[in-house]
């Protein structure tokens, strides 16, 4: 037998009003699980994202999360699974568990099984929120008491030089293989860029965006099917893609980095540019700031 601590953190909406602040609830599970549950897990991560998919489609979720992750310690391997949402107060948060038990019994039924221990708990009175993109990897803080804000009367424009990717091999500092069942975390900080601006007051219609896609990170802008032939799975990045690409962030694909990726293996939102150094350029001529992002 090997211990394993599941961490279900849930932070969930019931109704929300403009300028409402979110705040973390967490409910840790600690178990006692066998080798072979790893299965069990991925299948429950699969029915717990679908339910909170449908809740937030329908608005009664501001944003969620669910994920599990294996960890070597020295007391033994374990495994952390959470599912985050935003909840208002104590009681939405008990409603919203309820809600989420009650739709996946099976769900409940693994955790009570293999959880004899659980404690609910707010983890921090800090309000977050998700102005625009409704992704916890893009989540900001709500300041306070703030001595400088930025001007909500200026157009801010903004090229980001793109080409973080999940490495399938995170200790390997020059891999050029990437980790296909995880979601490119730099989509999250693109998301995260735009929240920030939106969140600090600055009109949405006055923030632009766009990001030169090149190296490994062009992958994760793949079609479903071209996905499937190279990986033998569904491609993850498509919702915060398409999530991004709504909210009016423009991707320009590097044609030089594509290698043997064809414009038909691209998915229709994203853009195929010359190349990326062409477009940075460009952006930057016409006055858009620069950020980088890549991976450390």
């Amino acid at each position: 037998m090997k211990r394993t601590n599941i961490l279900l953190i849930a932070m969930m909406l019931v109704g929300f009003a403009v300028q409402a602040q979110y705040y973390p609830f967490g409910s840790n599970f600690n178990c006692i699980c066998n080798e072979g549950d790893s299965l069990a897990y991925v299948n429950a991560k699969a029915k717990l994202k679908s339910t909170m998919q449908a809740y937030q489609d329908k608005g009664e979720l501001y944003g969620y999360d669910v994920d599990f992750h294996n960890h070597n310690n020295e007391e033994g391997d374990s495994t952390h699974f959470s599912v985050m949402v935003f909840a208002q107060s104590e009681a939405d948060f008990e409603s919203s568990m309820r809600a989420w038990e009650k739709t996946n019994p099976e769900v409940l039924e693994l955790l009570t099984k293999k959880c004899p221990e659980r404690t609910d708990e707010q983890l921090w009175d800090q309000g977050v929120s998700l102005p625009v993109i409704k992704d916890m990897s893009a989540m900001v803080m709500d300041a306070k008491d703030l001595d400088y804000t930025p001007s909500p009367s200026m157009q801010y424009n903004i090229v980001i030089d793109f080409t973080m990717f999940v490495k399938e091999d995170p200790e390997e500092d020059h891999s050029h293989s990437i980790d296909p069942s995880s979601v490119n975390w730099g989509l999250g900080d693109i998301g995260r860029q735009l929240n920030l601006n939106v969140g600090a007051g600055i009109p949405h219609e006055n923030v632009n965006i766009v990001a030169a896609v090149h190296g490994m990170s062009s992958e994760s802008f793949l079609t479903n099917e071209a996905y499937q032939k190279r990986h033998e799975m569904d491609n993850p990045n498509i919702p915060l893609i398409d999530q991004l690409t709504d909210a009016g962030i423009d991707f320009m694909i590097c044609y030089q980095s594509l290698g043997d990726i064809k414009k038909e293996d691209l998915l229709p939102n994203v853009k195929l540019t010359f190349s990326a150094q062409t477009t940075l350029s460009e952006f930057q001529m016409k006055g858009y700031a620069l950020k980088v992002m890549k991976n450390e």
